[in-house]
């Protein structure tokens, strides 16, 4: 059957009612039909995706933007006409796609009957698992269980999965009860229709943390060693390029500001427990790529050039320079691989990979590498300056979880 997703008007009012009478009825524990004026709201503020099969409404998706860092599955309804049809499988699945797409990356969640195995079949294929369950959640008898879409992977036992019948919702209540077990499939089998309930491991997100800035205070304490090295030396040979010491001094200066940023985020972290941590490490990691990492390797072929005065050797170290920052700029674990890279950013990944092309020549043209230098300077600060912004987030989960009393349109 051929079908159309779109955003919903005005003039499907008539029809979104329609089909909330037709899948919510009152009388129903496992519905909940929409409050008044709810409808009218949500249109009004766009909230609603519906399915058109030759001209007609028969499915819509409702969602609400709880501000940045949330999205919360408010209503899923299809025509009992229309129903095995893909339908309700193709809205969800363009909800999911519209969250994995946003930057940062919110959490999205919904609520829905125990009873609901359709609801938490499809959804659980989408991504979703269940976390726990809430006895009476829109009043006597009106138990739902809480879902989220994952937004990594998580550890799974998988020697530590029980399968229990969905009529068993006593039992499955008692084991979302315990935070480290959720609803992961829905199976069928000679026996009937069974939940999966899977065991995961609990992040310890306080230790992660604690380990990651240790971690990070070592890796620049020993990008300051380097560095104060080839200082050092830089003072100790008279014929040594000013511009290069300048570099290598202001290098130093800034990896030791990182170090301080991260020794900071780890007394943060242990003592004033504020919400600062992301922010510290942000610009800790920043200060120590593009002002310690960086410019360290880039300026390696230059200080090879100087001692060595052979154009052609010094040509060949630089190139295999290039090609190995080339290889960690496009890789996975580049700093920039955790941002959005549009036309800016690719344009300052090119002239990083360059630089260490540009030594030499520059050098051998101007007679000295003061223009070098400070084209090096130039291209770090502007990478600096460009991932520092407030706007610019790393591509990772928000993860906050949603208890508000909310509901959720099952579908039939």
């Amino acid at each position: 059957m051929d079908f159309t997703l779109r955003p919903a008007i005005a003039s499907d009012i008539d029809s979104l009612r329609l089909l909330d009478e037709l899948a919510f009825p009152p009388d129903r524990l496992d519905r909940e039909p929409a409050h008044p004026g709810e409808i009218e709201l949500g249109l009004e503020r766009n909230q609603f995706t519906v399915c058109e099969v030759a001209g007609a409404v028969v499915g819509m998706l409702q969602s609400e933007h709880l501000g940045p860092d949330h999205v919360y599955l408010v209503a899923l309804a299809v025509h009992p006409d229309n129903q095995g049809l893909g339908i309700g499988r193709a809205l969800v699945k363009e909800f999911v796609d519209k969250v994995h797409a946003m930057v940062p990356r919110p959490s999205a969640t919904t609520v829905t009957s125990p009873v609901n195995v359709a609801m938490i079949s499809l959804l659980v294929s989408h991504g979703f698992i269940v976390r726990s369950g809430m006895r009476n959640y829109f009043g006597p008898g009106k138990d739902r269980v809480y879902c989220q879409l994952k937004s990594r992977g998580q550890i799974v036992d998988p020697d530590d999965r029980v399968l229990v019948p969905v009529e068993a919702i006593d039992h499955v209540f008692t084991l979302l009860v315990e935070d480290e077990y959720a609803i992961t499939n829905v199976l069928s089998s000679v026996q009937g229709t069974l939940f999966e309930i899977s065991r995961f491991d609990l992040e310890d997100r306080q230790g992660l943390k604690a380990s990651e800035a240790a971690i990070s205070v070592t890796e620049a304490g020993a990008i300051v060693a380097a560095l104060t090295f080839l200082l050092g030396l830089s003072f100790t040979v008279p014929d040594y390029s000013e511009p290069l010491r300048i570099l290598i001094l202001v290098a130093t200066i800034l990896t030791a500001g990182a170090l301080q940023i991260y020794a900071n985020a780890s007394g943060s972290l242990a003592r004033i427990k504020d919400d600062s941590f992301d922010q510290h490490m942000k610009w800790g990691n920043l200060l120590l790529e593009f002002g310690g990492v960086l410019p360290l390797v880039i300026v390696l072929p230059a200080v090879f050039a100087q001692a060595s005065h052979n154009f052609a050797l010094s040509l060949a170290v630089a190139i295999i320079v290039s090609i190995a920052i080339g290889a960690y700029e496009y890789s996975p674990f580049a700093i920039t691989a955790r941002y959005t890279r549009g036309i800016t950013l690719h344009a300052l990944l090119v002239a990083t990979i360059l630089l260490p092309l540009a030594a030499a020549p520059l050098t051998e043209l101007t007679g000295r590498d003061t223009l070098w230098v400070s084209i090096v300077g130039i291209v770090m600060a502007l990478r600096l300056g460009w991932l520092v912004p407030n706007n610019q987030h790393e591509l990772a989960a928000r993860t906050r979880r949603y208890t508000g009393q909310r509901r959720t349109k099952p579908l039939r």
